[in-house]
């Protein structure tokens, strides 16, 4: 039996953790390691994005096997959301270099919290890609969102249309929106798309408005 993974306090600042996750087949248990880098030279990684209120699978024990000089340690995992979502991004063949802040901070210390919160933008900024897990998805609502996003954009994007010799654009364009509207919909009611696009639409709109409203009274 596994013993339970023990943190190792960061005594240099400006370090951080990555977790190399093992390559797995569907269902089998979550296993990594954990390596802590300079911030200044981190290398080539992805960095996961996602909502930790998202529900992850029932009936399982949200885990992962850490291992460390040759001995496996359990890590109990605080939400199910990114539970579900390494087990969705875990390669077959091969690691996959993460960081993903459930994992590589150390969620128990509050002073580590604090600290690791400052490199935060800086982490996902030079990330090589950000995975974004929009939770459990078992009746393919997203898949179908995005097939219909796709759609519209190469009918939209790149084409110019002459809508006197072609009178029929607009209801047909119309019609395929109300054809994809509930896959839409589900999708951004998703907890990602509202906790993270739409609070920064607000704001961006928002700003916008009180810029255009300093110009008109300036």
């Amino acid at each position: 039996m596994s013993s339970y993974y023990h943190y190792q306090p960061m005594k240099e600042d400006g370090h951080i953790r990555m977790l190399s996750l093992d390559p797995g087949k569907p269902g089998g248990p979550l296993r990594g390691k954990l390596e802590t880098v300079s911030i200044d030279s981190v290398g080539k990684y992805e960095a996961v994005s996602y909502v930790w209120a998202d529900p992850g699978p029932p009936d399982c024990d949200w885990e992962i096997h850490l291992h460390d000089n040759g001995i496996d340690h359990l890590l109990k995992l605080k939400t199910g959301s990114i539970y579900a979502a390494l087990h969705r991004l875990r390669l077959a063949t091969r690691e996959r270099r993460v960081w993903v802040d459930q994992i590589c901070i150390n969620q128990d210390n509050l002073e580590e919290r604090s600290r690791q919160v400052r490199f935060m933008n800086e982490i996902f900024r030079n990330a090589e890609h950000v995975l974004v897990w929009l939770g459990l998805d078992e009746k393919d609502e997203a898949g179908l969102a995005f097939a219909s996003i796709h759609r519209l954009y190469e009918r939209l994007v790149g084409k110019a249309v002459d809508l006197k010799s072609n009178p029929g654009f607009i209801q047909d364009l119309e019609e395929q929106l109300e054809g994809c509207q509930k896959s839409l919909h589900d999708l951004t009611n998703r907890k990602w798309v509202s906790a993270t696009i739409k609070p920064r639409a607000f704001m961006i709109q928002y700003a916008k408005q009180g810029y255009h409203s300093s110009r008109e009274g300036g």
